[in-house]
């Protein structure tokens, strides 16, 4: 039976000007896996805020999408549909091209209470279309079961403050069919992620001293569900923020490379898209991960992908927290017990034999530090003594050179002091074990370490550049 048109919802799309003639053709493919459940109307790329407003007034849109370098400008679409609502249509970003994290830090909602950016460059079609259509339809924003092939099992369990991480750790990895599909591969980014959950409920956000006030020992302090079929992996995870405005979650879910440990943050790197509701009428929050099988953040770690940052109204949670089995919801399934003994052991074995291969990589990273260190200190003393290489035996005489070589050099000892302190916690971390999350924060701290090296050899170039023009313009 043929779908009536004029039921569909109608999503206004302005075209990214700036793609190539390929990634054209990509986006265009998606636009029509998204024409099965919707009417889309493409604008040209040249389209101005003023354009978009005045069809907006004289049609309704459900959704309006926008290349992320305008909407990130156009506050007064934004403003049109309500800045402060919490349900109707909406207004989001895309990519369709390769989008790093250095430049979107740069760029901020102005007054934006969401920040929702849809990835169309690094999913499959299939996989960004099922996104906008959770978008475009208010009763599947939120929940994760219209995300799934009906009849999927949903895991759930409810957290409390006396129970242990390894245990849900234990009870994931052994759930059926997991192995049998592609996500054992990424097993790895999983346990990150439900690492981060907890790390962002037991340790970390505005909302700790709340928790710990509102909710007594013997009640949950967060509901957890995982569920999975051959397309995507869902982990959803809700709690009480009381403390939590829309502005927190916006600042905790920006790419921000100053902190790129934190748990936000993580969840940020290690999934494929990331979706968080701040129920506005409640205090609690939602966070939903998934996990797609064209693995983009296994594939592209350094890209931007998919962040979804809206406040919601309680009445449009069709999956409320804390539900349970019941005849009408018969693919909530509870969490399994973890197996035996020896199966637990045999899992820890496999845990260990990932931590240590993690840990030896980090320990190489440390010492490939250190020797690019020593190299870049020698360096500074052969210009200091006149140069690099033979034959030179002129001082230095630039003060400007001088004054830069000796940020330079305290910078490296600074360097220096800071390899010491990540040879500390490596040494810890061997000694007194450490879980997958604390490798990632240290291997993370060690891409910091290189990045600032690589800034740093980029000024010496410069000084030696400079010193060399100057004595040929003196000879």
């Amino acid at each position: 039976m043929a779908t009536n048109p004029k039921k569909l919802p109608v999503i206004l799309m302005i075209f990214d000007e700036r793609l190539s003639r390929e990634r054209s053709q990509i986006l265009i493919r998606t636009v029509n896996a998204i024409r099965r459940f919707a009417i889309v109307e493409l604008l040209k790329g040249n389209a101005t805020e003023d354009m978009v407003l005045t069809r907006m007034k004289s049609k309704k849109y459900q959704l309006v999408l926008a290349p992320w370098y305008r909407y990130f400008m156009w506050n007064r679409v934004e403003g049109f549909l309500g800045a402060a609502r919490s349900q109707g249509p909406t207004f989001c970003g895309y990519f369709a091209d390769s989008l790093t994290s250095f430049e979107l830090e740069e760029m901020e909602c102005l007054g934006f209470q969401r920040s929702i950016l849809l990835d169309l460059f690094h999913l499959k079609q299939n996989e960004a279309a099922s996104l906008v259509k959770s978008l475009l339809f208010e009763n599947s924003r939120s929940g994760i079961k219209t995300l799934l092939t009906p009849g999927t099992p949903i895991y759930y369990e409810s957290w409390f403050s006396n129970q242990g991480l390894g245990t849900r750790l234990d009870q994931i990895a052994k759930l059926p069919s997991l192995d049998q599909m592609e996500w054992a591969k990424r097993k790895t980014a999983i346990r990150i992620c439900i690492e981060a959950f907890w790390t962002l409920i037991y340790e970390e956000g505005p909302g700790k001293s709340d928790l710990a006030n509102a909710m007594t020992e013997k009640r949950p302090k967060a509901y957890f569900q995982i569920a999975f079929d051959e397309r995507c992996l869902l982990l959803r995870l809700c709690t009480l923020m009381p403390s939590w405005s829309h502005r927190d979650a916006l600042l905790q879910f920006k790419s921000n490379s100053k902190n790129p440990t934190s748990a936000a943050q993580l969840m940020l790197r290690y999934a494929d898209a990331v979706r968080v509701h701040p129920i506005s009428d409640t205090g609690e929050i939602e966070i939903t991960l998934f996990l797609f099988s064209s693995q983009p953040a296994e594939l592209f770690p350094l890209d931007v992908h998919t962040v979804w940052v809206e406040p919601l109204n309680s009445t449009l949670i069709e999956e409320k927290p804390y539900m349970a089995t019941s005849p009408n919801e018969p693919t909530l399934t509870p969490l399994p017990e973890t197996g035996s003994h020896q199966a637990s052991l045999t899992q820890r074995d496999e845990t260990s034999k990932t931590r240590d291969r993690m840990l030896y990589e980090a320990a190489l990273k440390i010492k490939d530090l250190r020797q690019s260190l020593s190299e870049k200190e020698e360096t500074l003393k052969e210009l200091r003594s006149g140069g690099v290489g033979p034959g030179t035996h002129h001082r230095l005489s630039p003060p400007d050179a001088e004054a830069l070589l000796d940020t330079l050099t305290e910078r490296f000892k600074e360097s220096r002091e800071s390899i010491a302190s990540l040879e500390h916690a490596m040494n810890e971390a061997l000694t007194k074990g450490a879980t997958p999350l604390a490798i990632e924060r240290l291997r993370a701290r060690i891409v910091n370490q290189h990045e600032r090296e690589g800034r740093w050899i980029k000024q010496i170039h410069k000084i030696l550049t400079n010193f060399k023009q100057t004595e040929n313009k003196a000879a």
